[in-house]
């Protein structure tokens, strides 16, 4: 099984405006698109089996838009697409919001074998903020 394990997507409209000020700000050509569908165009092309998302939140304020998104993401994927939740550091109830994104983000999906050990292995590498 070939695995992406550090992908990047975003909404359509937003995808729209961001990649074009990604690739001016950097100097680099995506990709992709930046949407669901290019990322699976992209996987097909490539012989990739399972691409792993990683949301990007830029400010507290994003913390429900994005993980509403990669919740959707998870509930419509056939298996070839795992998106992570995402946080911002200045998040201010972080353990809750961490508890949300395990609730609804993680846990819908964990069920395939793959899953629980990308999963395992990512909870080992991070783990949770120091109390």
């Amino acid at each position: 099984m070939t695995i992406d394990f550090h992908t990047h997507i975003f909404p359509d409209a937003i995808a729209q405006k961001t990649i074009p000020f990604l690739e001016k700000r950097s100097g680099i050509t995506a990709a992709t698109d930046g949407t669901l569908n290019g990322l699976l165009h992209s996987m097909e092309q490539s012989g990739v089996d399972l691409s792993v998302i990683m949301p990007v939140v830029t400010k507290p304020s994003q913390f429900d838009s994005i993980n509403v998104f990669a919740k959707n993401i998870n509930e419509q994927s056939n298996g070839n697409i795992l998106s992570f939740g995402g946080i911002h550091p200045d998040c201010e109830d972080y353990k809750e919001k961490l508890e949300y994104i395990n609730i609804s983000t993680i846990t819908k999906v964990v069920e395939d074998e793959i899953v629980r050990w990308v999963f395992a292995v990512t909870v080992q590498i991070g783990g949770l903020p120091n109390e």
